[in-house]
């Protein structure tokens, strides 16, 4: 049996049910989820980044938002390439 690590209630959490990455692994109840410094973190981290953006930011998060999850990783590495020529995207030279 695994442990909350918000309340300390024992539950029923094993890799073979696939759950091992999700937060029904670690939390008994999504009250327990939303209560965690994890998702308290996670949450406030969103806010202040969220609060940073103009209206047009604000629509093109959301819109990023609505991409499919099979993306995940190819969006990180999107981001790498786009930092890794960060001096030429200041300058307007680079085109992807």
């Amino acid at each position: 049996m695994k442990k909350c690590e918000v309340c300390g209630i024992e539950f029923h959490a094993c890799s073979s049910c696939d759950l091992n990455t999700f937060w029904e692994y670690q939390y008994c109840s999504e009250g327990c989820w939303k209560r965690s410094v994890e998702y308290l973190q996670t949450k406030n981290l969103i806010q202040k980044f969220y609060i940073l953006l103009n209206e047009k930011q604000r629509i093109l998060f959301r819109q990023t938002l609505d991409i499919s999850c099979d993306y995940e990783f190819e969006i990180k590495d999107w981001m790498s390439v786009i930092d890794s020529h960060q001096d030429q995207v200041n300058k307007g030279k680079w085109n992807g």
